[in-house]
């Protein structure tokens, strides 16, 4: 993000329970997880804007894609599928028996240990987490393919 910074504006999004936000009682989804994303950039004014997203990150900033015309350029790293069929049947089935225990002493548990408002949320998180992945079906392959690019002209 430093490199990215030097050039452009960057604002790093914390989704429900990730980071310094705080979680609340309701399930993740990528639709509410993509509203929330899509307000935030209408209370900073903001219409247009790239997205560099990671894992679960990119899988908003590609829903976001194709919900809303604020996305720009999209870069998806270390995503999965659009469609559980895309993915490893070990990464597949194994989401369902994904567990809190199973990533303790993770850099994931460590840097949210370090950062969380409510650091002891931790397995709710993992278990949101699971969720989301376990009852995820896809996304409509004419949504994906109605993706499009920003044209140059487009774009500030």
């Amino acid at each position: 993000m430093p490199e990215l910074a030097k050039q452009r504006q960057v604002i790093a999004v914390e989704q429900q329970a990730h980071g310094h936000t705080t979680d609340i009682d309701r399930p993740l989804s990528y639709a509410q997880m993509v509203d929330d994303t899509a307000e935030l950039l209408r209370q900073l004014k903001i219409e247009r804007a790239d997205f560099f997203g990671y894992s679960m990150g990119g899988g908003i900033a590609f829903e976001l894609a194709m919900h809303h015309p604020v996305v720009g350029k999209l870069v998806w790293a270390g995503g999965s599928s659009y469609s559980p069929e895309g993915l490893y049947p070990m990464i597949r089935d194994g989401a369902k028996d994904l567990k809190p225990e199973l990533l303790a002493g993770s850099p994931w548990q460590k840097a949210y240990s370090v950062i969380a408002p409510e650091p002891t949320n931790w397995s709710a998180l993992v278990l949101k987490v699971r969720d989301l992945d376990v009852h995820f079906g896809a996304w409509k392959s004419v949504e994906v393919q109605a993706i499009s690019s920003a044209r140059p002209a487009d774009y500030r």
